[in-house]
């Protein structure tokens, strides 16, 4: 057998080793969808209640949506239902009495009875419900508890109402043929592993609300009965976990309609002038994760359309408060467009213009006398008159060594002869003129700088 038939024939092999394991895998395996929970998306992640508008919309009712009141600063007429399922603590007085003389209007107004979820937004006095004499019961927070404590506590309850376990059972040891060692007097489960340290235990209705702050939703309890007037089959509706201590008390005695709970109420609902103000518990039934429920969906529309209202159904679903940017623009926008006029015409002022640069205009040339006097005003100031002086004898020498060949050859009383010659003046006043003194008095100076310039031109 050759070498290249042996290679032929594990490579044969080896495909069909190939083929077989791939027959094996798509008979042994196949494809099959799995559902992911991936949350919500889009507008339903920033709207919490979409589903509950998209519901009544399909029943033909007018629904709109705000992120907030500052977004409508009019108030639905008096026929609509007006829903704020919202925490209330972010509302000013002003905005709380306007609710209110919506609903003596005639309106239908949906509010949570919590100003916050925190207890203190609880505690703190309600600008709306606070005058109608309907308050929220603020549970008693439970003490946090050590782990440690509350391990030693259960064991030693667990002795005490245990019995059966330090005991050995008769029965047990008659249904052995064989004998058995003695049993242990006293039979424990295993300890349950130390905590942390520092660690603390948490009461149920905290950790529901970090749970819930958490997956972005409420999570859903036991169903409740709602009992509608004029039904007598009750709506059984989603309750939301950790908010059942959390309920309502009228103190006058108001309510028209009430949905009662373990203590007090669930929904109260009190007529206020013309119109209804409903008082819910929880709104967390309205949700998109709870919409679906139960009755929920059932709820919600009767309590849109109580009373036999098709008007409008209003929805603020968010807490945003309007950047200042954004109340400049809606309330002040006049004042920023005379703003910005103003500053366009200071810009088209300060600009350069287009075209060509123009050319700079000549600088006026000063005449030669104006440089002249202004030395001359510079030297007499600061006493260099002598410097002035100077320079004219030494222009008029110079003059008149050039119109006599022999000048260097003479000596000082002749050279003053020859200067008196040339310039047709006595010898003792060229003399004067030529001695290296200069006067103090400005008119002394004047009429010598006067001699020599008539020197200088005779010369």
């Amino acid at each position: 057998m050759s070498a290249g038939f042996k290679q032929a024939l594990l490579l044969l092999a080896g495909l069909t080793l190939v083929v077989l394991g791939l027959v094996w895998f798509w008979r042994s395996f196949e494809k099959v969808p799995v559902e992911e929970l991936i949350g919500l998306r889009g507008e339903a992640r920033r709207n919490p209640y979409l589903a509950a508008e998209r519901f009544l919309a399909r029943l033909h009712l007018r629904v709109e949506s705000l992120d907030n009141l500052h977004q409508r600063p009019e108030l639905p007429e008096p026929d609509a239902t007006l829903v704020v399922p919202v925490w209330r603590s972010t509302l000013g007085q002003e905005r709380h009495r306007r609710l209110r003389a919506f609903v003596e209007r005639g309106g239908h107004l949906i509010v949570v009875g919590r100003l916050g979820r925190e207890p203190e937004a609880a505690r703190r006095p309600d600008p709306l419900l606070g005058e109608l004499g309907v308050e929220v019961r603020v549970p008693e927070e439970e003490p946090e508890v050590d782990v440690e404590d509350e391990l030693v506590e259960s064991d030693e309850a667990s002795d005490a109402d245990e019995p059966w376990l330090e005991e050995e059972d008769a029965d047990a040891d008659e249904s052995f043929d064989d004998p058995v060692d003695e049993a242990p007097a006293e039979v424990r489960p295993p300890p349950a592993p130390e905590p942390e340290a520092g660690r603390r235990v948490r009461s149920r209705r905290n950790l529901d609300g970090l749970l819930a702050e958490l997956f972005g939703g409420s999570l859903a309890g036991e169903p409740k009965p709602v009992r509608l007037p004029g039904r007598e089959e009750p709506l059984w509706v989603t309750a939301e976990r950790g908010e059942e201590e959390w309920e309502l008390i009228d103190r006058e005695g108001r309510a028209v309609w009430a949905v009662p709970g373990e203590q007090d109420y669930r929904i109260v609902q009190l007529e206020v002038g013309a119109g209804l103000l409903t008082v819910l518990r929880s709104a967390a039934f309205m949700t998109n994760t709870h919409i679906g429920k139960d009755d929920n969906a059932e709820l919600l529309w009767h309590l849109a359309t109580w009373g036999d209202r098709r008007g409008p159904v209003v929805w603020v679903v968010g807490y945003e408060v309007p950047s200042l940017w954004a109340l400049i623009v809606r309330h002040g926008w006049m004042v920023l467009a005379a703003a910005g006029l103003w500053f366009t015409l200071w810009l088209a002022r300060q600009v350069r213009r287009f075209g060509p640069v123009h050319p700079a205009p000549p600088l006026a040339r000063r005449s030669l006398l104006e440089h002249i006097d202004a030395a001359g005003a510079f030297f007499w100031r600061h006493h260099l008159s002598r410097h002035l002086l100077t320079n004219l004898r030494e222009q008029v020498v110079r003059r008149a060594a050039s119109r006599t060949p022999e000048w260097s050859r003479l000596d000082e009383k002749a050279r003053r002869d020859r200067l008196a010659e040339l310039c047709a003046l006595p010898p003792a006043e060229v003399e004067a003129a030529m001695s290296p003194t200069a006067p103090n008095q400005r008119q002394p100076f004047t009429e010598l700088v006067q001699r020599l310039e008539r020197m200088m031109r005779k010369t």
